[in-house]
């Protein structure tokens, strides 16, 4: 997985601490989630994580992001 940038096509390691690209573009994430599995939910985790494979790779790292919130519903848009 690797950042990319849109307005020049420039590709960066995701480990890189650059906050944008050289021509000054934002950084993309070059991640594409699986499809909706209800299966693929953690049901032992009662928080934003329990979707954690629909998120980009965090590593443990994402232990550290969560503030103990609680039961973090996943509700369908209107479609259109």
């Amino acid at each position: 997985m690797e950042y990319f940038c849109p307005r020049c096509g420039a590709k960066e390691d995701i480990r890189s601490p650059k906050p944008k690209c050289g021509c000054g573009g934002l950084w993309s994430l070059d991640f594409s989630p699986p499809s909706w599995d209800a299966s693929l939910i953690d049901r032992d985790q009662w928080n934003i994580f329990r979707y954690r494979a629909f998120l980009p790779p965090l590593g443990e790292g994402w232990k550290r992001l969560t503030l103990g919130e609680g039961m973090s519903p996943i509700v369908e848009l209107e479609p259109g």
